[in-house]
């Protein structure tokens, strides 16, 4: 008796998705009456030359134990049954593998070293190619352990606070994110201080 069915629609990773996980585990619907599964990993959509072909599974998923270098890659699979049968292959699937982080930004303002009576500053830093979202840090220590702000992931380029700021030295940095989730370094520390003390008025003599 023929293998029935081709093994369905396969969970994870998902297609067209792209990952930072260069070892991903491949996972896909279990058959009814299946002895093993064969899994194909390409990086063409031919498989002329895998990069893993593993006809003697007897799970539903396989995670890879050798890292798989950055770049797409196509997957499929087919069933067994007991009579050695095999089903036709399944969709082919495509996943990207990107373990590359971003450069870490560059700041603009406020300058470093600046001073400014706005005690809600807009802190704006250059783009990072390949990045989709930015963190930024600021505290009152070059250490970062009692953070003033910590923004969510942002997808500007720009951040102003809506909390004032205290008058007294600022430290701020910002790294970004790419759409694997891969993160940058940390960018430079800047210097910001908060001034809202006005001069003295002058006596006259």
């Amino acid at each position: 008796k023929m293998a029935e069915a081709s093994p369905a629609r396969m969970p994870s990773p998902a297609n067209k998705s792209t990952t930072m996980d260069s070892t991903p585990t491949f996972r896909w619907s279990a058959i009814i009456g299946a002895v093993k599964y064969q899994l194909t990993v390409d990086d063409t959509s031919t498989f002329t030359s895998p990069v893993f072909n593993n006809a003697t599974l007897t799970a539903n998923y396989r995670t890879l134990t050798t890292a798989l270098p950055s770049k797409a890659y196509y997957w499929r699979v087919r069933v067994q049954d007991s009579l050695g049968n095999w089903s036709v292959w399944s969709a082919v699937w495509k996943v990207t593998i990107d373990a590359t982080p971003p450069a870490a930004p560059t700041l603009k303002t406020p300058l470093n070293l600046a001073y400014t009576k706005d005690t809600t500053p807009t802190f704006t830093w250059n783009a990072s190619s390949g990045a989709n979202g930015y963190q930024l840090m600021v505290d009152d220590t070059t250490a970062f352990t009692t953070l003033i702000y910590n923004s969510p992931t942002l997808t500007t380029t720009s951040k102003t606070l809506s909390t004032a700021l205290s008058q007294k030295t600022y430290y701020w940095r910002v790294r970004a994110v790419d759409a694997a989730g891969n993160w940058s370094a940390w960018s430079v520390v800047w210097k910001l201080t908060i001034d809202t003390t006005e001069p003295a008025a002058p006596i006259l003599k």
